[in-house]
């Protein structure tokens, strides 16, 4: 993984998988979404003040810069962020309830997508990363079997497919 990739990925943990995750990341750094995309794409590399922002959020820079370490800060912030990923509430410490994923309709794809993006960050991950990505897939899966199930898209075939895959990711 590259800087920019272990960025995306601190945002997505720190901030959800919700469609929203790269706007609420960019305001809590004081950036433009499209500023910030810039760095999540790889194609710029953040500066000081950028890695100074992010590290109040909670996340370790020696990591983010060298994927060497733990992904989160040795700090208050750090701390609260792995505590909240651990117990499966993934959203901004400022706000009260965890990220709410939108309708089928509007999601199926994104969280699609983000199960092959994350499956391909976990390919690629340094063992101290795998537990993150690990959680995160595992609640990627629970939320793509629920929407099969809620709304009855797909043969049943499919939801036994993916049920499989979430309890071979639960036995680890």
């Amino acid at each position: 993984m590259n800087p920019g990739q272990r960025l995306r990925l601190f945002g997505v943990v720190r901030f959800g998988t919700a469609s929203g995750s790269v706007k609420a990341f960019a305001e809590a750094i004081s950036m433009k979404p499209s500023n910030l995309q810039k760095y999540l794409c790889g194609d710029r590399e953040p500066g000081a003040s950028v890695l100074s922002r992010v590290a109040n959020l909670g996340c370790n820079v020696h990591w983010l810069v060298t994927g060497d370490g733990e992904m989160y800060a040795a700090s208050r912030a750090g701390e609260e962020v792995k505590r909240r990923v651990s117990a499966g509430l993934v959203h901004d410490p400022g706000v009260a309830s965890s990220v709410q994923y939108p309708s089928i309709e509007e999601n199926d794809e994104t969280i699609t997508g983000e199960i092959e993006r994350v499956r391909g960050l976990l390919a690629a991950a340094k063992p101290a990363e795998r537990g993150v990505l690990l959680e995160q897939l595992a609640r990627l899966l629970e939320t793509k079997v629920d929407m099969l199930q809620q709304e009855n898209m797909l043969h049943r075939g499919e939801i036994v497919a993916f049920e499989k895959i979430l309890s071979k990711l639960k036995v680890h």
